[in-house]
């Protein structure tokens, strides 16, 4: 399970070191795309493995080539997504237009979310949470029992 936080910098080439406690959730052959954020606002990235990528992908595929919706979604998401492999040393070279989508000029901020990493500038990152508060998280933690009850968690 990929969780807790850890504050990196990238080289100059624009790699990123997976830290050492993720890796082993990770695999040889990992996806980067843009983050799915809950506002027009949220820039950051996100790293899972190419299984995770493949699940999403194939519950999208799964729906109506008519659903406009998820078309528009998939034309976001599919040519925008790149698939890394880290070297030896545990370091992945994020594409360039990644990094300016994320706002990202050097430090980030890594988030590890289960089966998925978020990787965001840290500024980015503190003003996300900052508009959070635990009257905003009682609520999520409500709708996400209420939601587990009806059986709508995977």
């Amino acid at each position: 399970m990929l969780m807790g936080g850890s504050t990196n910098t990238l080289d100059s080439k624009g790699r990123l070191v997976i830290p050492v406690k993720w890796r082993a959730d990770l695999t040889d052959h990992i996806i980067i795309l843009y983050g799915f954020g809950s506002s027009e606002e949220e820039h950051f990235l996100q790293l899972m493995s190419r299984e995770r990528f493949l699940d999403i992908t194939r519950e999208m595929d799964n729906l109506h080539p008519t659903d406009t919706t998820f078309i528009k979604a998939m034309r976001f998401i599919l040519p925008n997504a790149e698939e890394l492999t880290p070297d030896k040393q545990g370091r992945v070279l994020i594409p360039q237009k990644l990094l300016k989508y994320a706002q990202i000029n050097g430090e980030v901020f890594l988030s590890g979310m289960s089966n998925r990493i978020e990787i965001w500038d840290p500024e980015l990152y503190r003003q996300a949470c900052d508009k959070y508060d635990l009257s905003a998280f009682n609520k999520d933690m409500i709708a996400l029992a209420d939601k587990s009850r009806q059986g709508g968690l995977k």
